[in-house]
């Protein structure tokens, strides 16, 4: 502030032409200042209008700061619901699919094996003339069945190399089904866990028989859908405590849970600001988070 009182106008407003030349705008000014250590008005007209501004940006800035945690905690609450609905919704909807086809295309591929060497066996038996009838007479039958060792030799080879065949075939379905439902997610940055959460429905031990992803039961749907209702009410309760009966500036709950889903709950909350900064040919002034 100059010591010419007359001249605060004209510095003011080369102030914002200054600003506007190097591509920075004026936004919502607050002129406030302590009253102690300000040189004295001469002017009682411009003291009182100046005194008058800095009263009435001090009492806005003050209304501004009590609704930083009012919308904070919609934030926080809005952003929980928010996780708790993508999890149900898009999360485990995304995994049983994936279940789905990946049993189906794991049941394909092992029918078409085994029809395929039940084809074979027949067309090999056939042709050497094994069959009397409907009865198979093998020539190292009665040797392998009168020899427990051999027997159950045979049988413990068979086992091992079905066991190998089927846990290949179910890790290179998972692969391929893996890499095309990865491509239809649009968010890189959850690319990592959607790759963890679908490995870990498809670990060896898991059984194609069982619908739902690894960690997904009626006791975490149960408490998924406490925390929805949870936020609900938590909702509610800030709705009651902070809307507006008697015609106070209130916080409305679709301003609130819009700035729930489109804010963060790292503390950063978009308040007005004396001064911000654009991009030049910028034709929208951002406001600035402080």
């Amino acid at each position: 502030m100059t010591a010419n009182e007359d001249n605060l106008e004209e510095v003011f407003a080369a102030w914002q032409r200054a600003l506007a030349q190097y591509g920075l705008t004026a936004g919502s000014s607050y002129a406030i200042y302590n009253p102690d250590s300000a040189i004295p008005f001469e002017n009682e007209d411009v003291r009182l209008r100046f005194e008058g501004k800095r009263q009435a940006d001090s009492d806005a800035i003050s209304r501004r700061i009590e609704q930083v945690g009012v919308e904070r905690a919609y934030r926080i609450v809005g952003m929980l619901e928010q996780t708790a609905q993508m999890l149900k919704q898009d999360v485990v909807a995304l995994l049983q699919r994936f279940i789905e086809q990946w049993r189906r295309r794991v049941w394909w591929l092992e029918g078409i094996i085994l029809a395929g060497l039940a084809a074979a066996f027949l067309a090999l038996t056939i042709g050497g003339g094994y069959w009397q009838g409907w009865s198979l007479k093998l020539p190292f039958w009665d040797f392998i069945s009168r020899n427990v060792y051999v027997k159950y030799s045979i049988l413990a080879i068979l086992l091992a190399a079905a066991g190998y065949v089927h846990f290949r075939i179910r890790r290179w379905a998972a692969r391929k089904i893996i890499k095309k439902l990865l491509a239809g997610i649009k968010d890189a940055d959850l690319l990592p866990s959607y790759e963890r959460a679908l490995r870990k429905s498809s670990r060896w031990w898991r059984s194609l028989f069982m619908p739902n992803p690894a960690g997904w039961g009626k006791r975490t749907a149960g408490s998924l859908a406490q925390v929805i209702d949870d936020s609900n009410a938590y909702i509610q309760k800030l709705n009651d405590e902070y809307t507006n009966p008697s015609g106070r500036e209130a916080v409305e709950e679709p301003v609130a849970r819009q700035a729930a889903v489109d804010g963060s709950i790292d503390g950063q909350v978009a308040v007005e600001s004396p001064l911000t900064t654009r991009p030049p040919g910028d034709a929208d002034p951002k406001v600035s988070k402080n």
